[in-house]
């Protein structure tokens, strides 16, 4: 079930995804920009059917669909995990909260990367 923002994608959305009895489900919100989504996909066809080399294209790409990303997620994801992660403008995780499958809880600050910056309970 997803909820759109007026002509463009969704941004908030509950999911359900099962595949070889891995399950992931919960609720997303997205940052979708206030471009015309219609306009946008054609725009893509465009950019896809031109003769413009692949490093071009994947440059033009990148660039239309730029802001078009997850920012949060509260749920379970395929591990197991009990999580609540929040994302930055380019969608990459910052801070995540998780209860594992063992129910140990822990919270993590990221880099842009993914690198985790610190951690509650710190290591030991």
């Amino acid at each position: 079930m997803t909820f759109d923002q007026y002509k463009q994608d969704q941004v908030v959305q509950m999911e359900h995804y099962e595949e070889n009895g891995k399950k992931n489900y919960g609720f997303s919100i997205y940052d979708r920009p206030n471009s015309n989504l219609r306009e946008d996909i054609i725009r893509d066809k465009d950019i896809r059917e031109s003769n413009k080399s692949e490093e071009e294209k994947d440059q033009e790409l990148n660039e239309l669909w730029e802001g078009n990303v997850r920012r949060a997620f509260m749920g379970k994801n395929v591990d197991g995990d009990v999580i609540v992660q929040l994302s930055d403008s380019k969608g990459q995780p910052r801070i995540r909260m998780v209860v594992d499958q063992s129910d140990i809880p822990r919270m993590e600050f990221l880099d842009g990367d993914g690198k985790v910056l610190y951690k509650l309970p710190p290591e030991e």
